[in-house]
């Protein structure tokens, strides 16, 4: 899986809501760093981007993570999404294999310790899927009604989801297929854009999710997510 992500050690959020814990960013940036570098194998390439982001810092991430190909240096966020999205244009126009995986993600994400290996077995024995993953579950699909479909799978169900964010998985081709969407919400910066995929192709997630967003009040359900913090030092 080929996977771009963008970092910041901001403590400010985008959207302007309040963070897991009200820990600082710095330490919600490594702790889900590595629960992230867990779930990963040799098969696996990562990218980094960042703006706001220490010195130490960097070089802390990238000493954490074996398979870093790239680091991507960026001035703000905005620059920042920019820079993702056109390597992300770049690395799909030269992938051969309509069925290589492709991920873009947050940097607040915290995961499970089998979370990017569910997802691969999805695609590996779900070949007919043609829409994405997401990772997290979020608690605020469920705060009103959404008319949802769930598929019965052999050691979890997943669920079509209402809303999606800028933590995607899936194949070259999917990507490929959105890049139009995609590319506008990155440079806008916009969740509302990105959610216009949803007119072509739909989302699935894990039930229970393998991901949560690291912010009060979307935390996924169904996981001891303390439980996880907890476990990894810094």
């Amino acid at each position: 899986m080929k996977i771009l992500i963008r970092a910041s050690e901001t403590d400010k959020t985008i959207n302007g809501g309040e963070r897991f814990g009200d820990y600082r960013k710095s330490m919600i940036l490594k702790k889900c760093w590595i629960s992230l570098m867990a779930n990963l194998d040799n098969s696996d390439s990562v990218m980094l981007f960042h703006n706001n982001v220490k010195n130490t810092t960097v070089n802390w991430l990238e000493d954490k993570c074996p398979t870093l190909i790239e680091t991507v240096p960026a001035g703000n966020v905005n620059e920042n999404f920019e820079n993702a999205y056109y390597v992300l244009e770049k690395e799909l126009k030269n992938e051969t294999d309509e069925n290589a995986l492709f991920a873009i993600l947050d940097d607040d994400f915290l995961w499970t310790t089998n979370a990017i290996k569910v997802i691969k077995d999805f695609y590996y024995n779900w070949t007919g899927w043609k829409g994405f993953v997401t990772p997290n579950d979020s608690v605020l699909e469920y705060i009103k009604h959404n008319d949802t479909i769930v598929t019965v799978g052999p050691d979890r169900h997943w669920k079509v989801v209402s809303k999606v964010s800028f933590n995607l998985i899936g194949t070259k081709r999917i990507f490929t297929e959105n890049l139009d969407v995609i590319k506008k919400a990155m440079l806008n910066i916009s969740v509302e854009d990105l959610n216009k995929i949803k007119e072509k192709t739909n989302s699935l997630v894990p039930l229970p999710g393998v991901a949560t967003h690291c912010a009060k009040h979307d935390m996924s359900p169904l996981v001891n997510w303390e439980y996880i913090w907890r476990g990894i030092e810094i």
